[in-house]
């Protein structure tokens, strides 16, 4: 129990640390604030487009490897409906 305790707090602090190390990062820059949110902008549109494309081309992947398997089940297990169609059986046949 303690070192989960341990391990939250060292998470903690080093995700404050390093989000005070940003904040203190972009308000030292050189650059004007309007300046530095157009590049946020443009990095973070970047990183959406960059993650919707990747998840599409999942996605498709998917599907095909889906589309694949099915036909291969297809044509590896017989149809029964079909292959029992053509036989007849009457009650004489039952009866031992």
């Amino acid at each position: 129990m303690a070192a989960s305790k341990s391990n939250i707090t060292l998470l903690l602090v080093g995700a404050s640390s390093f989000l005070s190390g940003v904040a203190l990062g972009f308000l030292m820059t050189p650059k004007s604030g309007k300046d530095n949110l157009k590049w946020i902008t443009g990095q973070a549109d970047d990183i959406v487009d960059w993650l919707d494309q990747r998840s599409r081309s999942v996605l498709d992947k998917t599907e095909r490897r889906l589309n694949n398997l099915k036909s291969n089940m297809h044509k590896s297990i017989p149809d029964l409906y079909l292959a029992t169609e053509n036989l007849t059986m009457d009650e004489s046949e039952l009866i031992d």
